[in-house]
């Protein structure tokens, strides 16, 4: 029996692979209550628009044509809901809400008038343009490190020097296409051996392990210490 049945499922593979398939694809479509969400069909059956939609850096613009069209909840894959009512935040957001963090997390993450330019006539004398997503991205490091911290590194003057920016970037990357297919990472950067293939053996885990270590004995010795608990602080009273 085991070999006829065998037998039969070579002989007709395709038509065995064309219809997994296609209840593969219906059910994604029917899975729960979702199909009652308005949104294009093909968005309820795969993933695919919606990470080719994210790959093309347009998903924002895309995401908006979909709610002018189908109105404040719209199905964006299989599994992914946007909503555009700022009063269902509560709703979704508040305290003992049983809305749970997807997958997504898992694969985990102006003119400035306080220094940044100090003296902006010697800036436009010396002609230099500034990358404004670089200077941004430096103040932005500076700033979680500073409250995570209590300190930062420099890095509006000094740029990356903890060497933390491919790795961060990388990850950036890879979060947002196959955060919309998160069961996959299980098989991709999930697994230790290819994320060293990636990152190498280093790849920044070893520099951020020692960042972290070290800054946990630093606010241990400093607890007591005036002003406003550091996240690192809060983290370590729990």
């Amino acid at each position: 029996m085991v070999q006829e049945t065998v037998a039969l499922l070579k002989a007709h593979w395709i038509l065995v692979l064309l219809s997994t398939v296609i209840a593969h694809l219906v059910y994604n479509y029917t899975k729960g209550e979702l199909w009652r969400i308005p949104g294009p069909w093909l968005r309820g059956v795969s993933s695919l628009p919606r990470i080719l939609s994210v790959y093309n850096n347009n998903s924002h613009d895309e995401d908006i044509k979909l709610h002018r069209k189908y109105g404040n909840i719209v199905r964006l894959a299989p599994n992914l809901l946007s909503i555009a009512d700022p009063t269902e935040i509560n709703q979704l957001y508040g305290i003992g809400m049983k809305f749970y963090k997807s997958r997504f997390y898992n694969l985990s993450t102006t003119y400035d008038d306080e220094g940044l330019v100090p003296d902006t006539k010697l800036h436009r004398q010396a002609g230099e343009p500034i990358k404004m997503p670089s200077v941004l991205k430096d103040y932005a490091m500076d700033a979680v490190l500073a409250v995570t911290f209590r300190r930062d590194f420099n890095y509006i003057e000094k740029c990356d020097v903890l060497k933390m920016y491919d790795i961060l970037e990388t990850v950036a990357d890879y979060m947002a296409i196959f955060g919309q297919i998160p069961w996959i990472h299980k098989f991709l950067l999930g697994r230790p051996f290819i994320a060293r293939l990636m990152f190498g053996t280093g790849g920044g885990d070893k520099e951020m392990m020692q960042l972290a270590m070290s800054q946990i004995e630093s606010a241990k010795q400093n607890s007591s210490e005036g002003g406003p608990l550091t996240f690192l602080q809060r983290l370590l009273l729990n």
